[in-house]
């Protein structure tokens, strides 16, 4: 039916609302739009509300920017974009290379004037043209205009070859499978001086079951490796995930649900550094069995398995 329905849209008839009456029935009858913010949307989600009649407008700001900036209106929708500035606001983009992503900067009447009794931390986001740093990163399509969010500079990897890899699209790669509740990735330094890219998976033992009782009898490590195989497939040599390990307890959040990325960094390392493992030795293993081994029993089972 969606099919159909894009068809007769591009001749100028709309019946989505009539197509998909019982499924907007379910969400209330009269729902015509909503808003998201806070965290990136899968793109995915926004065209399928569009397809059924519902236009779900993706928006962008910051606390310090009260709030909204930018966002997609009921003119302009391109589903994993925010949009277009607000009128009035300018936003532009730190980097050399227009096809890099580069740091957000804005400017407008929305901007604070400043962080409370702070002028040595507003010194560091504002500058004397009034542009504001967001620390976010992103890109301008020169064909619309369209703002694209890429992810976070503080989380941005830096390669010793100087390449860039940005942790959030790995991310929403691996998050797009219902059984992989949450995760980070980040990278791991190597014997060699190089950076290894990692990550930390929660699994979602409920999604789990259900696949188990729908007769999927692979292991989580089968699983997860099938995963990580096709992720990999789709990504340049240096953004390829080279390590893993899994957990089915949440990581550390903020207040607003959003994984503390460093203190569950922070956290890793530390534990390979007490047991001076080397990124290799993680490799697909469950971090909950191992947190609390003692050194024997740890030794022991990375031995299985780099016997295997």
């Amino acid at each position: 039916m969606i099919k159909l329905s894009r068809g007769l849209r591009k001749i100028g008839i709309d019946l989505r609302r009539v197509f998909f009456k019982r499924i907007l029935e379910g969400l209330g009858g009269r729902l015509w739009i909503g808003i998201a913010g806070g965290a990136a949307m899968d793109k995915d989600v926004i065209i399928f509300f569009n397809d059924i009649g519902v236009r779900v407008i993706e928006g962008y700001g910051l606390t310090e920017t009260a709030p909204v900036a930018a966002g997609c209106n009921l003119r302009v929708l391109k589903p994993g974009t925010v949009g277009h500035p607000l009128t009035g606001i300018e936003i532009a983009i730190d980097s050399e290379d227009p096809k890099e992503p580069g740091e957000i900067m804005i400017r407008g009447p929305i901007l604070m004037n400043g962080y409370h009794n702070d002028p040595e931390a507003t010194a560091e986001v504002m500058d004397e043209d009034g542009w504001f740093r967001t620390g976010d990163l992103g890109l301008i399509n020169p064909k619309d205009d369209t703002l694209t969010i890429t992810g976070r500079l503080k989380s941005m990897i830096v390669l010793e070859s100087g390449k860039k890899v940005f942790p959030e699209e790995i991310e929403a790669a691996l998050k797009t499978h219902a059984f992989i509740k949450d995760t980070i990735v980040y990278g791991l330094d190597d014997s060699k001086g190089g950076t290894i890219i990692s990550a930390k998976i929660v699994l979602d033992e409920d999604k789990l079951a259900a696949l188990q009782a729908a007769g999927d009898n692979l292991t989580v490590r089968e699983r997860l490796d099938e995963v990580i195989q096709k992720i990999n497939a789709q990504l340049p040599t240096f953004k390829k995930i080279k390590t893993y390990f899994y957990s089915k307890k949440d990581m550390v959040q903020t207040t607003t649900m959003k994984v503390k990325r460093n203190v569950e960094i922070e956290r890793i390392k530390n534990f390979m550094d007490k047991h001076k493992l080397r990124w290799r030795d993680l490799n697909g293993l469950d971090f909950d069995l191992i947190e609390f081994m003692d050194e024997a029993e740890l030794a022991s089972l990375i031995k299985v398995q780099i016997s295997n």
